[in-house]
Formats: C-alpha cells, sequence, structure tokens
C-alpha cells in the first residue's frame, strides 16, 4: 500500500441502525481517495469465492469480468503490484480478446487507465483510476463495513 494510503483514512462514522440510535453499532465511511488494506483482504477472499463457484458448478455458468477485473486491480493496488493487461485478462477469467473489450469499456468509463507502451501488451500496465477506488470503497463500506472504535474522550 502506498505511504499514507492506511486505514486510518477514514472520513466519517455513521449510525448502522435505523433512526440514528445512538447505542447502535456506528461504523466508519472509508475514504473515497484512498485504497484501505481491510478492504483490499476481504476482496482478495471475495474473488476466491468467487473462483470457488467454478468448483461446484460448470465453467463458464458465472461470468462478469468487468467487475473481476476491477477486484483485481483493486488488491493489487493495494499490494502494489503491477498489473499488465495479460494479467487483467486472466483476473476477468475470459479469452484475451473479451478481456481487451472490457477493458476498452472501463477504460472508456475513466474506472482504469493504463499505463507504458500502449502498443505492447505485456509491459502496459492498469491500474484503476481515482473514481473506480472511491466506488470501490463505497461498496465495501455497503457490503463490508467497518465497525467504529469510540475513542475515548480527552
Amino acid at each position: 500500500m502506498p505511504p499514507g494510503d492506511t486505514d486510518r483514512n477514514h472520513d466519517e462514522t455513521e449510525p448502522t441502525a435505523e433512526n440514528g440510535n445512538p447505542d447502535s453499532q456506528r461504523t466508519v465511511l472509508r475514504n473515497p481517495n484512498h485504497l484501505c488494506g481491510e478492504g483490499a483482504a476481504f476482496i482478495k477472499t471475495y474473488l476466491r469465492a468467487r473462483r470457488d463457484r467454478e468448483w461446484q458448478f460448470p465453467r463458464g455458468l458465472f461470468s462478469d469480468p468487468a467487475w473481476d477485473i476491477l477486484l483485481d486491480l483493486y488488491a493489487a493496488k493495494s499490494e502494489e503490484r503491477k498489473v499488465t493487461i495479460w494479467d487483467a485478462c486472466q483476473a476477468a477469467s475470459v479469452p484475451k480478446t473479451s478481456g481487451m473489450r472490457w477493458l476498452r469499456i472501463l477504460e472508456s468509463r475513466h474506472l482504469v487507465e493504463r499505463e507504458g507502451d500502449i502498443d505492447d501488451q505485456k509491459n502496459t500496465t492498469v491500474t484503476l483510476t481515482r473514481d473506480a477506488i472511491a466506488g470501490m470503497n463505497r461498496w465495501l463500506d455497503r457490503i463490508h463495513p467497518m465497525p467504529a472504535t469510540d475513542q475515548p474522550a480527552g
């Protein structure tokens, strides 16, 4: 995780119970501008669970390549791991031509960006944009909220 992008970068807390009951459990909202290490760990587990479905059901039954690419790029960014275009296609579990098509769609929607020699797919890397990181953090806030730790007054 890049310096400064740690789990302490949370913006707000909000009550999780209806009507804002102060005695209810509160959660921390992730800072939309920073990766969340705890969120990345959850995403890696979630990705493994998505792949494990293929052990129970016929391969190719489930497919969401754009989502798989975004999930993998979030986890990779938290590990400071570079992802080539080929790696992103493999993360999507689709043929390279389909993976490339999905990468172009994600790029056109400003969710991923390419770095390096665009003509050399072996050396071109892809990464999440700030908009994609913010969207992933909002999704994590809903699907895997982080409990707020009450700070002692003082």
